[in-house]
Parts: C-alpha cells; sequence; structure tokens
C-alpha cells in the first residue's frame, strides 16, 4: 500500500470508529518514554451507537520509533471481551 493510500485508509478507519461510537471517558493513568520509545496506560469508556451499550476499559500502547522518527513497531491491548458485548444487539 502506498503512503497516500495508507493515509487515507487511515482516515477513513478511524473515522468510521467515531461515527460509531461515543467516548464516555478518556484518562492517562500512566506514560513514560526513552529515547525512542513511548507507552501509556490509559483509562477509556465508550458507548456504541448502535446498541447503546457501554465498554469501560484500559487500553495500553507502545511504540517504538526508528532513526527516520517513524514509527517501526507498535503493540497495543484492549479489553476485546468487552467490546464484543457492547457491540453485540
Amino acid at each position: 500500500m502506498d503512503g497516500e493510500l495508507a493515509r487515507t485508509a487511515s482516515r477513513a478507519f478511524f473515522a468510521d470508529i467515531a461515527g460509531a461510537t461515543d467516548v464516555q471517558d478518556f484518562a492517562v493513568e500512566g506514560m513514560g518514554a526513552s529515547d525512542n520509545e513511548v507507552f501509556a496506560f490509559l483509562r477509556f469508556a465508550v458507548r456504541m451507537k448502535g446498541t447503546g451499550r457501554e465498554a469501560p476499559f484500559h487500553l495500553h500502547h507502545y511504540f517504538r520509533f526508528g532513526g527516520d522518527g517513524k514509527i517501526e513497531y507498535y503493540r497495543g491491548s484492549e479489553d476485546s471481551a468487552q467490546v464484543e458485548h457492547a457491540l453485540a444487539g
């Protein structure tokens, strides 16, 4: 996937998420960094517009950046069971 196509697909992905959810809570509970790494531990709650169900959980994000400043590695987690339950009609 070329750069412009990837940027367009990324924008559409996040626009779809924003259109389907209402964020109820978002708070940074922890954050850290080194020369080329960043991590964040977040409290998050979302309500699904399609079902009205809420899903409160924690998010974990880890990014490692290459010498060119671009992300070379990402790892994230969420409570997928909570999200599945909130999406189920």
